[in-house]
């Protein structure tokens, strides 16, 4: 039995914003707030210096009313997603310190945002364990600190001399970092904790 071809599936065409309709609708709707009862309009007539005041009133109020519930209709989402990158941000942070505990001073920290925000420009492909890896070495040099593995005791220099000092980092002027000002502090865990959601 040969098979009957199936239609071809057809999807309508994305109906573009009509802005004009929108504002109508928009002007029909407001026009129906500030209707008149006949009873308003009678007092509108006899005593406007009354009247204007409580319809002025009433509007404000309907106003005030409608923004209130919007915003609380909406509220919840917002918290919502304020903790959850909150919490995202934070395990990236911790993540980052777990791999690099010797810079977990809060001193530290403005470098490991500025060399973080100028590896991210300069390798946006790098894996989050690289670039966990990477951004610490470069914090060390450029803070003078001795590596991870002799962070716990002073490097030592040739036999019978005085320990080495790291020497400090300078990034290269006109390179892709030059003139970058210093990112905002959520900018590196944020591009750390995408990247641990990726992996999940």
């Amino acid at each position: 039995m040969q098979a009957v071809p199936s239609a071809p599936v057809t999807t309508a065409p994305a109906v573009p914003f009509d802005a004009v309709a929108w504002e109508t609708e928009q002007l029909a709707g407001l026009e129906k707030l500030y209707q008149l009862s006949e009873e308003e309009q009678q007092a509108f007539l006899t005593e406007p210096e009354v009247t204007l005041p409580k319809l002025a009133a009433a509007i404000h109020m309907k106003v005030t009313k409608a923004v209130l519930a919007a915003v609380q209709g909406n509220l919840p989402n917002m918290i919502q997603q304020h903790q959850q990158v909150t919490t995202t941000e934070s395990a990236a942070r911790n993540a980052f310190y777990e791999v690099n505990p010797d810079l977990s001073d809060p001193a530290y920290e403005p470098a490991v945002l500025q060399v973080g925000q100028m590896f991210r420009k300069m390798n946006p492909t790098a894996s989050r364990e690289e670039a966990t890896k990477k951004i610490g070495e470069l914090v060390r040099v450029s803070m003078g600190l001795p590596p991870v593995q002799q962070s716990n005791e002073q490097s030592a220099g040739p036999a019978g001399g005085n320990p080495v000092a790291s020497r400090p980092f300078t990034p290269a002027r006109g390179g892709p970092g030059a003139g970058v000002p210093v990112a905002q502090e959520t900018n590196v865990w944020a591009a750390l904790a995408a990247e641990m959601q990726d992996e999940n």
